[in-house]
């Protein structure tokens, strides 16, 4: 995956289903700005205005200390798909 706009996203072009993104505020994974890096490979997919982004702050890809804020947020996506 690339984190700059005009990067190979062919793969991403191809994914058609919808669903949510999540990361941390501070992945290092991401150069730097893992908020803009969601947000440029979801733009980058077909399904891009039904998909959920989801961000969980102050903590990186492994998510310490913030395992009980991802369940709820994952637990409020799930209940928002089910009763939509």
């Amino acid at each position: 995956m690339h984190t700059e706009k005009d990067g190979d996203f062919s793969q991403a072009e191809k994914v058609t289903h919808t669903g949510a993104l999540l990361v941390g505020t501070y992945d290092n994974f991401t150069d730097g700005d893992p908020s803009e890096f969601l947000r440029n490979l979801n733009a980058h997919m077909p399904s891009a205005a039904q998909n959920k982004l989801i961000f969980i702050e102050k903590t990186g890809h492994t998510y310490q200390m913030k395992h009980q804020e991802v369940a709820d947020d994952i637990l409020r996506q799930l209940q928002e798909w089910r009763a939509g």
